[in-house]
C-alpha cells in the first residue's frame, strides 16, 4: 500500500473514479493518534479502490477546501465524485465549504463545533 506525503499536509492513495477526502480536526496530522487516518484511508483504498486523500489542519492554518481540492487534483486527474468526511474542526470546514464544489456527492461531519460561526455553517 503507497503512502506518499507531500510536506506532511497530505498523505495519498491513489484509486479509481471516487475521491475521498479526509479533514482531520485541529492539529491533526496525517496520521493521527495511533495511526488512525492511515488505518481509515487503507481500509477505504482496499474495499472500495477509491482514491483517498487526508489532509492535516495545522495550528493557524487557513481553511480552504476548494484550494485543497485543486491542489490535489494535479494528483488525481480521473476524479469523478468526491465524498468529504471531515472530524472535528475539519467537519466545521466541509459543512460550511463542502457544497461549493460540484463533484461534492456526500459529506460526512464527525463531531463538528456547530456553534463556531454558526451563521456560515447554517447558510451552508
Amino acid at each position: 500500500m503507497k503512502y506518499d506525503k507531500d510536506n506532511q499536509q497530505y498523505g495519498l492513495m491513489l484509486g479509481k473514479s471516487k475521491l475521498v477526502f479526509i479533514k482531520t480536526g485541529a492539529a491533526g496530522s496525517i496520521y493521527g493518534h495511533e495511526n488512525k487516518y492511515l488505518e481509515l484511508a487503507s481500509k477505504i483504498q482496499n474495499e472500495r479502490g477509491y482514491a483517498v486523500v487526508v489532509s492535516a489542519n495545522p495550528v493557524g492554518s487557513p481553511l480552504n477546501l476548494q484550494e485543497e481540492l485543486e491542489k490535489i487534483s494535479t494528483y488525481l486527474i480521473d476524479i469523478k465524485e468526491i465524498i468529504l468526511i471531515g472530524i472535528s474542526r475539519g467537519g466545521l470546514l466541509v459543512l460550511q465549504q463542502g457544497y461549493l464544489n460540484t463533484k461534492v456527492s456526500r459529506i460526512l461531519a464527525i463531531n463538528p463545533p456547530l456553534a463556531i460561526n454558526w451563521h456560515k455553517t447554517k447558510k451552508a
